[in-house]
């Protein structure tokens, strides 16, 4: 069973934002500037649009289309977040419930490389 590009791209994806969001915590008192802010918010948006590339794609699987529902809400709030860095409303708790959000889809995505590569081990 050979691994299609579309699961590749995400699954780079997931660990990428893993990696920002613990750089981020990890430098939280540090100044951070608007273009990094709206950059880190589009990467949950990126990492829904590759699962959602990935349960529209001709070799889908139900976990695909699970893990595409569940990216809904992480690209919305991102979207929803980065209008309010944008705009005159600065509510910087929705950056980082975006971020939640997105560290969790990620999870669930690592999660759902983990066991396919298991699987593809197994047979």
């Amino acid at each position: 069973m050979r691994v299609s590009s579309h699961r590749a791209v995400s699954w780079v994806l997931a660990a990428f934002l893993l990696s920002v969001v613990a750089v981020s915590f990890s430098t939280i008192s540090l100044p951070i500037s608007l273009g990094t802010r709206i950059s880190v918010l589009l990467l949950p948006v990126g990492l829904g649009l590759s699962i959602w590339t990935r349960a529209i794609a001709r070799d889908r699987e139900p976990t695909d289309i699970v893990l595409a529902l569940f990216s809904l809400p992480a690209m919305f709030l991102s979207v929803w977040s980065i209008y309010g860095v944008v705009s005159a409303d600065r509510r910087g708790i929705m950056g980082l419930v975006a971020l939640a959000a997105g560290t969790l889809l990620a999870i669930a995505v690592l999660a759902d490389a983990v066991i396919e590569r298991t699987q593809m081990a197994k047979t």
